[in-house]
This record gives C-alpha cells, sequence and structure tokens, in this order.
C-alpha cells in the first residue's frame, strides 16, 4: 500500500523504477474530501519554481471539499517543468466517495489513454500531439491537507498487434442456435 500524506506546502511524488510505453493500470484508491492527488503515467521528474514535480498525462484524484474544480479521472498533460497543465479530457461529475474505495482502471496504447472509474468510462482520448509516448508511473501527493492511499497496484504491459489476424468466419451450430466464430482458413 502507498499512502501519502504531508507537510505545508509539500509536493511529492513516488516514482515507478521501470519505463512503461503501453500498459494496463489498476488499483483501489482512497482521498479525503480536501485531498488534490494524481496518477502520472509516461512521466519523467521536473523542477518547478524549484520544486521536484512530474511532467506527463495526469490523472486527476481529487476529494468534494478539494479547493480545485475538478474532477477524478480528468485527464491532463502535465508540463509542469514549464509551468503549466492542459486539460486533454475534463470528467463532468464526481464518480468517487470521499474517505472510501474506489477502483482506478488506466489504459495507455500508442497516443490513446482510457480511464475507467469503478467500471465507468470516464476518459477515452487520443493525444494528437502524442505528447508523452513513454516514462514512469508517479503516484503524487499534492497539498498538506491531502490523505491518499493505493493499494492492490497491477501493472501489466501492453503488446501493439503489428500482424493483422485473419478474416473471422461464423460457423452456425443448428441445435443450440449459438454461433461460433473461427479465423478463416482454419
Amino acid at each position: 500500500m502507498i499512502v501519502g500524506r504531508g507537510k505545508p506546502n509539500e509536493v511529492s511524488h513516488i516514482y515507478h523504477n521501470q519505463s512503461y510505453t503501453d500498459f494496463e493500470f489498476k488499483a483501489d484508491v482512497k482521498i479525503n474530501a480536501e485531498g488534490n492527488s494524481g496518477l502520472f503515467i509516461r512521466a519523467r521528474q521536473a523542477i518547478h519554481y524549484n520544486i521536484p514535480m512530474a511532467d506527463g498525462y495526469e490523472i486527476q484524484i481529487i476529494g468534494s471539499a478539494a479547493s480545485d474544480k475538478e474532477n477524478t479521472g480528468t485527464l491532463k498533460a502535465a508540463s509542469r517543468g514549464q509551468g503549466s497543465a492542459r486539460n486533454l479530457v475534463k470528467v463532468s461529475q464526481s464518480l468517487i466517495r470521499d474517505d472510501q474505495w474506489f477502483n482506478l482502471h488506466v489504459i495507455a496504447l500508442d497516443n490513446r489513454i482510457a480511464v475507467r472509474i469503478n467500471g465507468q468510462q470516464v476518459v477515452d482520448c487520443r493525444d494528437q500531439n502524442n505528447q508523452y509516448t513513454s516514462g514512469v508511473i508517479a503516484f503524487q501527493h499534492f497539498r498538506a491537507e491531502t490523505r491518499v492511499s493505493f493499494k492492490n497496484i497491477v501493472i501489466k504491459p501492453l503488446v501493439r498487434q503489428t500482424i493483422a489476424a485473419p478474416a473471422a468466419t461464423p460457423i452456425q451450430v443448428p441445435r443450440s442456435g449459438l454461433s461460433i466464430t473461427q479465423p478463416s482458413g482454419s
């Protein structure tokens, strides 16, 4: 389990030691009402106003009473080393409850980022700039009042399919009414 809590004016990140390009990430996450946190993917360390930060795609994790007017799942392209973070997809409503575990599921494949909260798809985005193609995963703690926890973390590298699959042809099974599909030429 990873637990983030901190001191005033402290921003911190825990960086995974492996770089990923295409991958699937799953975790159970909990944040307090005043909390502001994030999951950075394809990230790298950066310095902004002499503060260690992360650059990469950020999936926001925000409590209901946080001063930030964003919802959990919002996807940003963060270039904190240059002082900017642009919203790629802003999630319109909160799907989480304060201080209760929720499931965060992220898939990064090529320039496409998909985010699910408790099984509900909230982001399906293609970054036309393909700004971040690989990097580490970073768990963010932002602000002293934040209490965030991550558990049951699973990271699975994905392999892009480069060989086209043969066309599928249905085979009818008359008695049961089931349809079985198998590749043509089999």
